[in-house]
């Protein structure tokens, strides 16, 4: 999550340098705005409020007969298991870090007794297994890609993934064999120097582990799961009105155990039946409200020595094929009128399997000394904030429409999408796609910008997190 200053080749900033004051100014009006909403108070020093620097589409309810859990899963899943920095305001949820991640990584920095030849060695098997970690999550990928290629040609019959992979697999299950031996290895260096009582670590760090492995049903601990797109989220929405039957996936996958609170699938049923109420609420983000904007008020540590910043991200950027531009023109008072609307809103908790360990710093105080101060950076995410029916209109100043027009012209189509304040929105149409389930109308003449959802699948938007940090900038070992 880079911050923002915009440089000639796109959006990242190099690390030395700061993020724009732009970015700054509109990501904390931004935030002040839906603190506001959502009636979020700071006076609780655990938590501290989040704002995804990717906007996503909120997941369906739970549909009767648990058809299309496996979507489901994998959608709540991707929503609800992002990495929160303790000292950032911002996240990115398309990431490769997770919440999970984040507290193996933890138990791995755990002092664990031993001497110092046995930490070496400790750390010597440890990096080998997250090698292979790595390499298998490789393997099953691309024998994933190869199975539904197959399947996509009638050629897998009724084998699902799994049983493919018995007679097609060989590089994966290789590669599960030698996955088993590096965990079993690092686990037995561990373990003669732990005190009996203490053999939990290895306890816990053996059930985050298999949480994120994937490859097994664990009641409690990990879930069946499918991909999602634009397509799967549609057949769901539908379902939900018994229009069509949601077929269970051949290709599924288990990830960390996760739902959401049953007043979650309350409420969004209730959103999606009443449809649009047209009983609109306005928040107005203006460049002046972020500048006096105290970074601390949102339950940050912005004081605390792994960030320079809240992990500011550009608040407007042009995107296609990966790649983001944004505007060079610095912006001051009165260059942007900002409007964002939504029906309703709500904060709605999450609730995880045993995996999740709670407050692991009150469990294991004790970090070796030489761990990074990243480690201890992380807040477990405990609320997901959902607006109804999210739509923006910005208006530019006469300064700079045409630059903005000019972006506009140059990120059209189905591969172009502009992002605004982490929305991203599809200039024109009126279907959502994989990117996004927001369109645009740019009315050049004017210099207005107007973002609405869509109807199939832009009901509701998760904006951000409210997280428990479950460790602190007092961490000492």
């Amino acid at each position: 999550m880079n911050g923002g200053i915009q440089t000639a080749s796109g959006c990242s900033k190099p690390k030395d340098r700061p993020h724009s004051e732009a970015d700054r100014n509109f990501w904390l009006a931004y935030a002040r705005a839906i603190s506001q909403a959502v009636g979020f108070a700071p006076g609780n020093p655990g938590r501290a409020l989040y704002l995804a620097a990717k906007a996503q589409t909120a997941p369906v309810p739970t549909l009767t007969n648990k058809r299309g859990a496996e979507h489901r899963n994998r959608w709540i899943y991707e929503v609800s298991n992002n990495l929160l920095r303790r000292s950032g305001l911002l996240y990115d949820p398309e990431s490769k870090e997770t919440y999970a991640q984040a507290l193996k990584t933890f138990l791995e920095a755990v002092d664990f007794g031993g001497t110092a030849e046995q930490t070496e060695r400790a750390d010597d098997a440890l990096n080998r297994l997250n090698e292979v970690l790595s390499s298998y999550e490789r393997s099953r990928q691309q024998a994933l890609k190869v199975f539904l290629k197959q399947e996509s040609m009638g050629l897998t019959g009724d084998s699902d993934f799994e049983r493919w992979l018995i007679g097609n697999g060989v590089a994966v299950q290789h590669q599960r064999r030698e996955l088993d031996r590096a965990a079993a290895e690092y686990q037995v260096i561990v373990s003669p120097s732990l005190e009996p009582e203490t053999q939990q670590l290895l306890r816990d760090w053996n059930l985050v582990f298999q949480a994120i492995v994937g490859d097994n049903h664990l009641p409690g601990v990990t879930m069946p799961a499918a991909r999602t797109t634009a397509e799967t989220r549609l057949q769901l929405l539908r379902a939900l009105r018994s229009e069509v039957k949601v077929e269970k996936p051949k290709h599924q996958e288990y990830l960390p155990q996760c739902a959401l609170s049953v007043s979650y699938d309350k409420k969004m049923r209730e959103w999606i039946e009443n449809g649009q109420t047209y009983e609109m609420e306005d928040m107005y983000l203006r460049f002046d409200e972020g500048k006096i904007a105290d970074e601390k008020m949102f339950g940050q540590d912005p004081d605390d020595r792994v960030n320079d910043d809240l992990g500011y991200t550009p608040w407007l950027a042009f995107v296609r094929d990966g790649d983001e531009e944004c505007l060079q023109e610095d912006i001051g008072k009165g260059d942007v009128d900002m409007m964002v609307t939504f029906e309703d809103s709500g904060v709605f908790t999450v609730e995880n399997g045993a995996w999740d360990l709670g407050d692991v710093r009150t469990k294991y105080p004790a970090l070796r000394r030489d761990t990074p101060p990243s480690v201890r950076d992380f807040a477990a995410p405990q609320q997901l904030i959902v607006l109804k029916r999210l739509a923006m209109k910005l208006t530019f100043s006469e300064r700079l429409r045409r630059r903005v027009d000019e972006m506009m012209k140059r990120f059209p189509g189905p591969d172009g999408f502009v992002r605004i304040m982490g929305v991203p929105v599809t200039l024109g149409g009126g279907s959502s796609n994989d990117t996004t389930s927001y369109t645009g109308v740019w009315d050049p003449s004017q210099g207005v910008l107007e973002v609405t959802p869509t109807d199939d699948a832009g009901f509701a938007t998760v904006v951000g997190t409210i997280g428990r940090k479950v460790t602190s900038p007092d961490d000492q070992t």
